[in-house]
């Protein structure tokens, strides 16, 4: 169930983020198409990343957080 949560957490997260990484894409090549592209490549890269990170991030540091509000 938590992996089912985390992964629409960071699918809703990237569907605010592609907007926005293609505007910074264009602004910097000033090309439509590569621009794009750079996007939809930078979108699979960062989702899995993002995904492992918040997987790692939770078996790291939530047993530890709730150990330091229980003193």
């Amino acid at each position: 169930m938590l992996n089912r949560v985390l992964l629409l957490k960071v699918f809703i997260w990237r569907l605010i983020s592609i907007p926005i990484s293609i505007m910074a894409a264009y602004f910097y090549t000033g090309e439509v198409r590569t621009s794009l592209n750079l996007t939809i490549i930078l979108t699979f890269v960062l989702t899995a990343c993002q995904f492992m990170y918040e997987r790692v991030w939770r078996a790291l540091m939530v047993d530890r957080i709730k150990k330091l509000l229980k003193h």
